[in-house]
């Protein structure tokens, strides 16, 4: 850990001031834009308003010349590591969707926001399709793991421990989604991607699980329910899924735990 109150920081960590001014930026980008796409436009294409989440951040780098790689930790990866971090991702979509649910029990989204929230994914048609999957699964995945996993947990690893920057950024990560009735999942979901970019160094892994999860949710709303009953029976995941998600990602953790160096790119020589 080092001195939040230094002046002799890394090229890739930003200053304590500037991850607050940024992060503040960044909400004030979403709030304005966000709602002027939705507004204008309305769905699917208000999803294309994910690109204003790393636009704060992209103009910060390229003004400050910093390096792309290593502040949004572009590092490559092995082909192994990243199967595993497609099984960790499909096991810990499974878990968390059964959290979802469970939680959905006792403290149940708004019936208008549920309906709000379908239709700004709802598939009508060809191009509903392409916009949603490009927007949601692609840029999402992208835009948002090369802000929080890369350049804020980046940075907040350079002054704390690193448990404490991955929730921290998981955390920041769930507040900036706007939805309390999923900020224990988005938190969930924050610290299992933030524990893959920290053990790899790479953001890679999570954009894997990001994208995954948005893409299986896509899919998932516009199927007929009675079509996901070898999933899900009732207002629960069947028991049996859950069980195989918890060994087999479990399983697929120790594996990326043990194939990595924490905290150490696998390629120094792609930093540059």
């Amino acid at each position: 850990m080092n001195d939040w109150f230094s002046n002799d920081f890394d090229e890739h960590v930003l200053p304590p001031i500037h991850i607050a001014l940024l992060l503040l930026v960044t909400f004030f980008f979403l709030m304005i834009f966000g709602t002027l796409v939705l507004l204008l436009v309305g769905s699917p294409w208000a999803m294309l308003s994910e690109i204003f989440i790393i636009l704060p951040a992209i103009f910060y780098v390229y003004y400050r010349k910093l390096p792309w790689i290593k502040v949004f930790r572009f590092h490559s990866i092995s082909w192994k590591n990243l199967v595993l971090a497609f099984v960790i991702s499909v096991a810990t979509i499974v878990v968390t969707d059964e959290v979802d649910r469970l939680i959905s029990l006792v403290f149940p989204m708004p019936d208008i926001l549920v309906k709000t929230m379908q239709d700004l994914v709802q598939v009508n048609s060809l191009t509903d399709g392409i916009v949603l999957f490009l927007s949601a699964v692609v840029m999402a995945a992208l835009a948002e793991e090369m802000l929080f996993r890369g350049m804020l947990q980046n940075s907040f690893e350079y002054f704390i421990d690193p448990a404490m920057a991955i929730v921290i950024s998981a955390i920041i990560f769930a507040l900036i989604h706007f939805n309390p009735w999923s900020a224990i999942q988005f938190t969930m979901m924050g610290i299992v991607l933030g524990y893959m970019t920290w053990v790899t160094n790479s953001i890679w892994p999570a954009i894997i699980l990001h994208g995954t999860n948005n893409l299986l949710s896509l899919v998932m709303v516009n199927i007929p329910e009675q079509n996901l009953a070898w999933y899900s029976s009732g207002h629960h995941v069947k028991l049996p899924w859950i069980i195989v998600a918890l060994v087999i990602g479990g399983f697929a953790f120790y594996q990326l735990h043990q194939q990595n160096n924490p905290g150490q790119a696998e390629n120094p020589e792609m930093d540059e």
